[in-house]
């Protein structure tokens, strides 16, 4: 109630004395304190000595497996100088190919190549860019699959990593537009064309060519475009949509 006063004793006990301190763990353990003390002392020796035995351990694992490792990634690395690629700090562009990794599996010593490509248009800031790797050879084209648009993006705008320095920027995209004519197409040439509808997956496929003036149907049909395509710029279907694709564009 108002105007009423109440007085409040809060009591906490909580701390002994320091005389008291010994005396009460020696109680409770039924022991000498310097016997408590040597077994913490013995305890915490073992444990250093585990850890320093077991680190010593995988160290010696991890030197073995380099050891072994070794003469594969000195193949590794005289095989990618035979193809052209040497270490280097070079300007990002658009389309630019980088060799970014060399490593070698423990168990099989495959050797893994891991490629990555930056691409940037002129109203982006920042670049983008999409990993793939092959083991053991690397091809003669190199091929990146665009699940949609990449969510990769980085600040940098050079890269220390292997590249081919006989292949600029336009030599990089002759080589991508090569690898649309080695796509085998799943349908006879239409009459247009300027229209070409090739495999892309074994689930997808896709129109490419002159699609601007066909976007709209081919919204409406279900596609999606996609500037990314190792086949070209154009859009990419399933394949249950094929016969109806093929059907509305008369091919």
């Amino acid at each position: 109630m108002a105007g009423q006063f109440f007085l409040v004793l809060d009591l906490n006990i909580g701390a002994i004395k320091n005389e008291n301190v010994v005396p009460l763990i020696q109680n409770v353990c039924n022991c000498e304190i310097g016997i408590i003390e040597a077994k913490i002392q013995a305890d915490k020796e073992a444990y250093e000595l585990k850890q320093a035995t077991e680190k010593a351990e995988r160290d010696e694992k991890e030197r073995i497996k380099q050891e072994n490792a070794k003469p594969y990634f000195e193949k590794a690395y005289a095989y990618i100088q035979s193809l052209g690629y040497e270490k280097q700090t070079v300007k990002l562009f658009d389309g630019i190919i980088v060799l970014v990794g060399v490593s070698v599996v423990s168990e099989s010593f495959d050797v893994i190549y891991k490629f990555r490509k930056y691409n940037k248009t002129k109203s982006e800031k920042k670049f983008r860019y999409i990993n793939t790797e092959y083991r053991n050879e690397i091809p003669n084209v190199l091929e990146f699959v665009y699940n949609g648009y990449s969510d990769n993006k980085t600040d940098k705008t050079e890269i220390t990593a292997y590249f081919k320095n006989n292949k600029p920027k336009d030599e990089i995209k002759t080589v991508e537009v090569k690898k649309e004519a080695e796509v085998k197409t799943t349908e006879p040439k239409p009459n247009n064309s300027d229209i070409r509808v090739v495999e892309y997956s074994e689930k997808s496929f896709a129109v490419i060519g002159n699609t601007k003036p066909i976007k709209d149907v081919l919204l409406q049909l279900g596609g999606k475009y996609n500037r990314y395509l190792t086949v070209g710029i154009g859009w990419i279907f399933s394949n249950k949509k094929k016969n109806e694709v093929m059907l509305k564009l008369g091919l």
